[in-house]
């Protein structure tokens, strides 16, 4: 929400060449203020593809730790493979 207030009572022409009336003015606002990005840089687009690689990085990480647990060499095969 946007608000604001102003008070003047400084006196007021109503034209050029016409006298000045003093009188008080006041001025009163209320809104809503809102932003809306309509380009963002493709920052989602790089966020997203960080996502993806960290993702792929631990699923090879989980799946070493499991070889290694297995023993198995025809695991580490296939890791190398992939």
């Amino acid at each position: 929400m946007v608000g604001r207030y102003n008070a003047s009572n400084q006196a007021q022409s109503s034209e050029a060449g016409q006298p000045y009336i003093g009188t008080n003015g006041r001025d009163r606002y209320i809104g809503v203020e809102m932003t809306i990005p309509f380009f963002e840089g493709y920052s989602r687009t790089y966020k997203i593809r960080s996502a993806q690689a960290q993702l792929e990085g631990k699923q090879v990480s989980l799946a070493d730790a499991g070889c290694r647990i297995a023993g198995g060499s025809e695991c580490l095969d296939q890791l190398s493979r992939a």
